[in-house]
């Protein structure tokens, strides 16, 4: 009876637009347990009878319009069952409630609830902190996409699927769910807490700060890898998986507003560059791309981080038709 009551409460705070995101997911949570006979047809009547609006795009408006001219069709021609004991419907009842639940399922679709995940995203240049459901906190660089899958409370695995690079704390949880990263080629099961993942480039890279990952190739029963801290694993393009011991914390550096390139040639600088900021880079002496540098620059807008880069590689970067032209000082 109380989740009854408080099924009912959110829904109210639901149709009155006033219901919060984690009250949103509760109200699912509570539906899901429930024979669906919390919400009362009296009460789907009220939505309907409020008239609710929602943005809605204009094939959904016409399958409402549709369904209010066949309840008020069935309305004016009355409908008597072949059972003499069934008394004549009250069509424009059963219309009214119809609507309202198709109304309700409107502003569920609207809202994104029926999505089995929620998509993070960061743009070219732009960094987000954000909190997981679950309470873990994942820092996501820039140009980067994070989905959650929000059934994870029935299997009882937390999975993400990353494209682009993120810094994980993950949190443990009471009834020990498990935490698997995803990338094009790996998957990451989480045994300890903090840890780097870029999957860019056709290559992933994982970093452990602290605590213990298991990697394994992904959709293949090959042998795990597990981490300690200060390991790092590359997993390239090419199948070649390599493992290096005490590498230094650098490598999650951006979260810290710090771009570190450690004997790296410019071209792969640059491809980093591209990546995080959205800009296109060209040379005009081949020789360049292959210098190799070992610096840092501050992570912060284009404008400052270029001329931080030319700076510090004694470069010219000269705009041309969107075109950043790479060339000596």
């Amino acid at each position: 009876m109380e989740e009854n009551f408080r099924i009912k409460e959110l829904y109210r705070k639901l149709i009155n637009n006033r219901i919060t995101p984690s009250e949103l997911d509760e109200f699912l949570d509570l539906l899901d347990r429930q024979d669906n006979n919390a919400l009362t047809y009296a009460e789907m009547e009220v939505l309907w009878n409020r008239g609710l609006t929602v943005a809605v795009d204009d094939n959904i408006k016409n399958q409402i319009r549709s369904l209010q001219d066949r309840a008020l069709e069935a309305k004016s021609r009355g409908y008597v069952s072949d059972t003499p004991s069934i008394k004549l419907i009250n069509w424009r009842y059963l219309g009214g409630v119809a609507a309202g639940l198709l109304i309700l399922l409107v502003v569920f679709y609207s809202l994104g609830v029926f999505h089995h995940e929620i998509e993070y995203h960061t743009d070219y240049g732009e960094r987000e902190k954000i909190t997981l459901p679950d309470g873990s906190i994942v820092e996501l660089n820039a140009n980067t996409t994070l989905v959650w899958n929000k059934k994870w409370k029935k299997d009882n695995i937390r999975k993400v699927k990353l494209d682009g690079e993120a810094f994980f704390e993950v949190i443990h949880t009471s009834d020990d769910a498990t935490f698997i990263v995803l990338t094009d080629d790996l998957e990451v099961e989480v045994l300890g807490t903090a840890f780097n993942v870029s999957s860019r480039h056709q290559t992933t890279e994982v970093f452990l700060e602290e605590g213990s990952v298991r990697l394994g190739l992904k959709g293949e029963n090959t042998d795990k890898v597990t981490m300690s801290p200060g390991q790092k694993v590359t997993y390239s393009k090419d199948r070649e998986l390599i493992v290096e011991e005490n590498v230094e914390d650098n490598v999650a550096s951006w979260k810290n507003d710090i771009l570190y390139f450690n004997d790296k040639t410019v071209e792969v600088i640059l491809r980093e560059v591209s990546v995080l900021y959205g800009v296109e880079f060209s040379y005009n002496d081949p020789e360049i791309k292959e210098r190799k540098l070992n610096f840092w620059v501050p992570y912060s807008g284009w404008q400052v981080t270029k001329e931080a880069f030319e700076l510090t590689m004694n470069l010219k970067l000269e705009e041309k038709d969107g075109v950043y032209e790479v060339g000596k000082k």
